[in-house]
């Protein structure tokens, strides 16, 4: 665990590693772990991570970038968690930092923050599937999110620009 896996291809098991070097158009169907607290781990240019079941796991912070980019999967992180450029994550989030879905990207699972979650431009849920935001801090939305959520907000919810299938509890 305290070494660096590089993967360039195909790898059908679980990888755990301090650092994960994912070279584009890679596909692990395994669950992946990072150690390292101060090395983000990022997916883009073409991967492909997990599977029913799989975790991705990082103790630093995650990112997904990228309209190709498909995590099927639970995410976990001690960090912040992005996911851009259209990427999709079929799966839950847990976050200790903060949650930013933008760019055209979706969430098909609930997300989790201990601290605020942002919104630009996102899908979260689907009409059939409701989801969940839960966020230690403020639940911030913006243009043109379509979103099937009830959110919870320890703070404020401040939305501008979006669609909003669901219920909203702020505590003040």
């Amino acid at each position: 665990t305290g070494g660096t896996a590089k993967v360039a291809g195909y790898a059908a098991g679980d990888i755990l590693a301090n650092t994960v070097t994912l070279q584009g158009g890679s596909t692990v169907a395994g669950s992946l772990t990072t150690t390292s607290t101060t090395t983000p781990l990022v997916i883009s240019g073409g991967v492909n991570v997990g599977g029913t079941g799989e975790v991705i796991c990082s103790n630093s912070s995650i990112t997904v970038s990228g309209g190709s980019q498909v995590v099927n999967g639970t995410l976990y992180s001690q960090g912040d968690v992005t996911i851009d450029g259209g990427a999709t994550v079929n799966g839950d989030i847990y976050a200790k930092g903060s949650v930013t879905v933008s760019g055209g990207s979706t969430v098909n699972g609930n997300i989790h923050s201990q601290s605020s979650v942002s919104l630009t431009s996102a899908n979260i849920g689907s009409s059939s599937v409701k989801r969940y935001i839960y966020a230690g801090g403020t639940v911030t939305a913006t243009g043109g999110s379509t979103i099937y959520v009830d959110i919870h907000s320890q703070t404020n919810i401040a939305l501008q620009n979006i669609t909003v299938y669901g219920n909203m509890y702020a505590k003040t």
